[in-house]
Formats: structure tokens, C-alpha cells, sequence
């Protein structure tokens, strides 16, 4: 660490050790804020890939990986407000506690730039799910954004640590030159490259979501996330410019501070807006009312409330799973009428239903609950290939609302699998 020459200390006033000008507590309460936030986000994020949809993929155990040095990036900026001095000027920390205030500005650089990478290739990695079944170009630009990611944030870090012959000459209190790289410039490329892949990962689910028929409460649902999103790169740029102005002001603790809470609120805001397309399922099976309430109102054609005409939500799940046995135990029927049915149906799914199911078991299911001569049958259809909208709708557990209107669903909007 370069002492200021002593023409920049003359014209410091005298240290106030006792009662100095400080930046408040905000920094801590934002700190601890977000971090009780993003936890509980996290928590209810796991819990719903794990139990509810148990679909746990690479996107989820990169988001948990990343918040691992999120975590610890708010501890030492907490810890160095009360220990280190950071909230107050640089001439009011005394001189015994510097060394360690750079070293532990270095371990928040690192901790930053693996925990911000970690969460953008998480959302990448959802993104690759849901595209990876088109054959668009969607999925070369996410895996090359990816690669990018990867290579730049393992060579800032590198440099991050490496940028001093030997290392600690980053944190050694010197008059005399050191043989390291300028922070300045280092410092400021990866600033503006971090700034442009986060618009970059933000802008790139633009287009997969705008073709999306969603109801209008999910599309302001999905829109404030992008939002959000924005608010993450925005933060980021404002990072990038405090970095820029700690590396060139002698007055690095008052400035290192807003550098740490922008950088923590581009971190957690990331993790959120990565996070809350996962959690949607959890809030519709414990909390239907948060994201489920237009849905009578979204399928109805204009007459009525949705409130007063929302059957009960339990019946309704048992009456859909004594259709679905009712029509497997119909379809075990005409199979053992057509044995040109069975042996193609057979040869291409085995000896089950569309479901993953055994016939005969879904047959006995369905003797037992319901009257089978009541239900409404229906004709027996092969398999289709799914278009890819289909699928991202129901791996992000939305909604679909259909642009015709059927007279057999009573003017009801079809659902995804999963949402009753």
C-alpha cells in the first residue's frame, strides 16, 4: 500500500479517533437486510427443487455456491466498518489497523468476483435448460456468454491476487514505489467487463420470455424481476465508478465504503432475480393467493369475480387426479380392444401410460374411486413433440392462457401440468 506523499498529507486535518465522521450505520443495515433476504429466498428456492418439483439442477447448486462468498464479502464488510475503519476518512483509522485493512480489501475483491460469476452462470445454466430442446441460436450465444464468464473471472481473479511482486506487497504501508501493476486500470477493465455481461445475462432471457402467453399479473410478476435485474446493473456501474475513484483517491476507507455496499447490492440483487422464477411453484402450493388469484378471472370471459367463482382449491386437485385414473383406466380398455393399438403402443412406450404409470395399476386406482361410466371419455391420441414454449412454461411452473375458448372447458383458460 503507497503512503500519500506528503503533500497530500499537509493538507488532511488532525485525526479524530474519538468522535470521527463516520457514514452511519446504513451500510450495516443493508448488509444484514439483504443477507436475511437472500437466505430466505435460497431456503424457499431449495426447498421447492428439492420437494415440490424435485428437479434440483446446475443452476441450483451454482446459485448456493455463489452465496457462500456473498456471505462472506458482507461479514468483512461489516467486520471492517467496526474493526478497520472502513465508514470513516483515512485520516481519522489509525495507523496500526491499514495493513490489515488492505488485506482484507484484497480478500473482498476475490470474494467479490466469485461470488458475481457464480451467479451469472446460474442464471445462464437455467437459461441453457430451457432452450436446449430449439435449435436456435439462443443456445450457442448462452454457451459462449458462459465461456466468456468462466475465462474472465478466473484471469481478474488471478490478476486480483497476483497484481504485487511478491503479494504482500499489496498490503506493506510504503513511501517508496512497489513493484505492482496499476490498480487503476486493472481494476477499471473488470469493473466495465462485469458491468457488460450482467446487462448481457439480463437482456438474453428477453426474447424466450416475450413469447410466453402468461397472464397479466405473472407478466408484471416477470417484469419486475427484469427490473430488478436492471437495478443489479445499474448498481454494478455504480460500483465500477467508486472502484475507479478508491484506486485514485489517497482517501481510499471513506470511498472503499460505498464501493462495498454497491458491490453487495449487486451481488444479493442478483441472487434474487436468479432465484424467484424457482420459487414460484412453493408460493402456489402454500401461498396460492400471492400469484394464483387471476386465475379464474384470466380464464372467464368477463362476468363475475374471480373470488366468488374459485372453487375449493383441495377438491379440485382431487377431481383432476380422478380424471386422469378415470381416462388411464378407459385407455387400458381400448388397448385390450386394439391389439394393432397395443402392440405399436408397446413397441414405443411399453406396458404403461402416457404418464410413466403402470395401466393395470391405474386401471385398479381408478375402480376404486370413481364410477368409470360417469366419466367423460375421451378419445385416445398419440404422442406429440412438445413445442419448446411448452416446455420453459413448465419449467419455470407458469401459466398458459389459451387465445381460443373451448365450450367443453366451460370458457377456462388450459393450465401447465403442476399449477393446480
Amino acid at each position: 500500500m503507497q503512503i500519500p506523499p506528503v503533500s497530500v498529507l499537509s493538507t488532511w486535518p488532525m485525526p479524530n479517533y474519538k468522535n470521527p465522521v463516520t457514514r452511519g450505520a446504513g451500510g450495516k443495515i443493508i448488509g444484514v437486510s439483504l443477507t436475511m433476504l437472500v437466505t430466505l429466498i435460497l431456503a424457499i428456492r431449495v426447498y421447492t427443487r428439492l420437494r415440490i418439483v424435485r428437479n434440483f439442477g446446475l443452476d441450483d447448486i451454482l446459485i448456493i455456491v455463489a452465496f457462500a462468498p456473498s456471505f462472506g464479502f458482507t461479514v468483512c464488510g461489516i467486520y471492517a466498518e467496526f474493526n478497520l475503519g472502513w465508514e470513516r476518512h483515512l485520516w481519522d483509522v489509525p495507523y496500526g489497523v491499514l495493513e490489515s485493512s488492505s488485506r482484507l480489501s484484497l480478500v473482498t475483491l476475490c470474494l467479490f468476483d466469485l461470488s458475481s460469476n457464480l451467479v451469472k452462470l446460474s442464471t445462464l445454466a437455467m437459461l441453457y435448460r430451457l432452450v436446449r430442446v430449439t435449435k436456435s441460436r439462443m443456445k450457442t450465444i448462452t454457451l459462449l456468454i458462459m465461456a466468456f464468464v468462466v475465462v474472465s473471472g478466473l484471469l481478474f481473479i488471478f490478476i486480483t491476487i497476483f497484481q504485487c511482486n511478491p503479494i504482500w506487497e499489496y498490503w506493506t504501508l510504503s513511501a517508496k514505489p512497489q513493484n505492482c501493476i496499476n490498480e487503476a486500470n486493472h481494476l477499471l477493465a473488470a469493473g466495465t467487463i462485469n458491468t457488460v455481461t450482467d446487462f448481457a445475462v439480463v437482456l438474453l432471457p428477453i426474447k424466450t420470455v416475450a413469447v410466453l402467453h402468461l397472464p397479466r399479473k405473472q407478466y408484471i410478476i416477470l417484469i419486475g424481476l427484469f427490473c430488478a435485474g436492471f437495478c443489479a446493473c445499474i448498481a454494478g456501474c455504480v460500483r465500477t465508478y467508486y472502484t475507479w475513484i478508491f484506486t485514485v483517491d489517497y482517501d481510499k476507507s471513506w470511498h472503499g465504503w460505498t464501493v462495498w455496499v454497491s458491490s453487495a447490492i449487486e451481488l444479493y440483487l442478483g441472487i434474487v432475480c436468479a432465484s424467484v422464477p424457482s420459487c414460484k411453484q412453493f408460493f402456489t402450493t402454500y401461498l396460492p393467493g400471492v400469484i394464483d388469484s387471476t386465475r379464474r378471472s384470466g380464464g372467464n370471459s368477463g362476468g363475475g369475480s374471480s373470488s366468488s367463482s374459485n372453487p375449493n382449491r383441495k377438491s379440485s386437485r382431487i377431481s383432476s387426479t380422478v380424471n386422469t385414473l378415470v381416462e388411464a383406466s378407459r385407455y387400458y380398455c381400448l388397448q385390450n380392444r386394439s391389439n394393432t393399438h397395443t402392440n405399436l403402443l408397446m413397441d414405443q412406450q411399453g406396458p404403461t401410460s402416457p404418464g410413466g404409470y403402470e395401466l393395470s395399476d391405474f386401471g385398479a386406482r381408478a375402480k376404486d374411486i370413481a364410477e368409470p361410466q360417469r366419466a367423460k371419455v375421451r378419445p385416445l391420441t398419440w404422442p406429440s413433440v412438445r413445442p419448446a414454449s411448452s416446455i420453459i412454461e413448465e419449467e419455470l411452473g407458469l401459466e398458459r392462457v389459451s387465445t381460443k375458448r373451448s365450450s367443453e372447458h366451460g370458457g377456462s383458460s388450459p393450465r401447465l401440468k403442476g399449477t393446480y
